[in-house]
């Protein structure tokens, strides 16, 4: 009679097991990391595009629109539309590269005026809505 040593069936499937159950933890928490990452640097956009916002006005008198062209009045609006379209056009009006804000991350960005001296600036992605006003508040309320 000889003796072999190793693993039994069993204790080979209970460590696969333990290691697959670790592994999906691993991949929710990575997964919010990395969303949590992305809505945190969106937010970094949001402030530049405030400054770049506060530039225009004193080039212009008035605040950029994604509307509006450069230096143009536009009248008081409720909402606009972020698309790639208006994020290009951000980019190119208020830093001179429609490619300056990169689309990476998920997330479009429109500007829109609410009032001749007060904007806010909106940054969408799906049902997640980030924005920020001429004070420099940002709104997470409907970004989860």
């Amino acid at each position: 009679m000889t003796k072999s040593s190793g693993f039994t069936l069993i204790e080979l499937l209970v460590v696969v097991a333990i290691v697959g159950i670790l592994s999906a933890v691993g991949i929710v928490s990575y997964n919010g990391y990395v969303d949590s990452t992305k809505k945190k640097a969106t937010e970094n956009i949001l402030g530049t595009i405030g400054l770049a916002q506060t530039d225009h006005y004193a080039s212009c008198a008035t605040y950029y629109s994604s509307s509006g062209d450069y230096c143009e009045s536009a009248d008081e609006e409720t909402e606009c539309s972020a698309t790639s379209a208006s994020t290009r056009k951000i980019g190119q009006e208020l830093f001179g590269d429609p490619n300056y804000i990169d689309q990476n991350n998920g997330f479009l960005f429109c500007s829109f005026l609410t009032g001749r001296t007060s904007y806010t600036i909106n940054a969408v992605k799906g049902d997640c809505v980030l924005s920020i006003n001429q004070l420099g508040k940002i709104d997470r309320s409907l970004c989860q």
